[in-house]
């Protein structure tokens, strides 16, 4: 990578510009007005200022770079034509509220302590988040303002606990959940215009009902959950909608004395199995 952009404000008519290196000293990029998409890589440099004047800019992304401050990022919030925003790194959201005209927002191992914020991008149409605590984000429930919200991906490793408040976004069309702990899926049957749910690797025991009411166009992943393997066989056998489950099922236990019912003499006794 490079360490520095000496003569790039000479670029004045440069559209697109992406970075890689250890520059600290971003000031030559404020004489290219005409910016519409900028990726910064490793970059030192910890303002945004010079992008201030960038109002052509519709794309930003800050990958794996110097820490950016909550103050940083508000440098960039007045520009009404930046429509997505990806951050890969240490980042301060306390002012991402700030930007309301984005579509696609992007963050993974960022601060973000009132998810309220995110409720303030009214125009949101992709979402994705990763590596969030639970006192962040552990349901649906401050989301339910984003009524464009089409692709929620939110892989938070122990932190969704649930989907409550999911079917008060009806425009939801992919939900990722990958890596979660989530342990019930009432409210996805009420989305109607869902076709793919990837909820893998969570804490799901049974479906219940829960997807009685599912779109036949669409997709369930609920592979590496703790569901039955009879329940899991009558889920695959489902033609309303197509089942996925790539993974070990858990032996049917009848009875739940913890002996599976191949190997229990008396399987709906609980009190005995041999």
């Amino acid at each position: 990578g490079i360490s520095s952009i000496t003569g790039l404000s000479a670029f004045y008519n440069l559209e697109e510009l992406r970075l890689t290196g250890a520059v600290s000293d971003l000031s030559p990029i404020s004489l290219l007005t005409k910016l519409r998409r900028v990726g910064l890589t490793d970059v030192t440099a910890s303002s945004l200022e010079p992008l201030s004047l960038a109002y052509s800019l519709e794309e930003f992304g800050w990958f794996y770079a110097q820490e950016l401050t909550g103050q940083s990022l508000n440098s960039i919030a007045h520009l009404k034509r930046l429509g997505a925003l990806s951050l890969y790194g240490e980042s301060d959201l306390s002012v991402i509220g700030s930007f309301p005209k984005l579509r696609n927002f992007t963050a993974g191992q960022a601060t973000l302590d009132d998810v309220n914020e995110l409720a303030k991008l009214e125009f949101l149409e992709n979402l994705f988040l990763a590596n969030f605590t639970e006192e962040a984000l552990p349901d649906f429930r401050l989301l339910r303002g984003l009524h464009r919200l089409s692709h929620a991906h939110l892989q938070q490793p122990g932190s969704l606990t649930s989907l409550d408040g999911v079917d008060a976004i009806p425009s939801l069309t992919r939900l990722s959940l990958y890596g979660n702990n989530i342990s019930r899926i009432d409210g996805i049957g009420s989305l109607p215009n869902l076709d793919f749910a990837g909820i893998q690797l969570n804490q799901i025991e049974s479906v219940g009902d829960a997807l009685d009411t599912i779109l036949s166009s669409a997709t369930i992943d609920l592979s590496g959950n703790p569901l039955a393997c009879n329940e899991v066989a009558k889920l695959i056998d489902r033609s309303d909608f197509t089942f996925v489950f790539n993974s070990e099922c858990v032996p049917d236990d009848s009875d739940a004395d913890g002996v599976p019912d191949a190997e229990d003499a008396f399987p709906n006794d609980p009190a005995a199995s041999v």
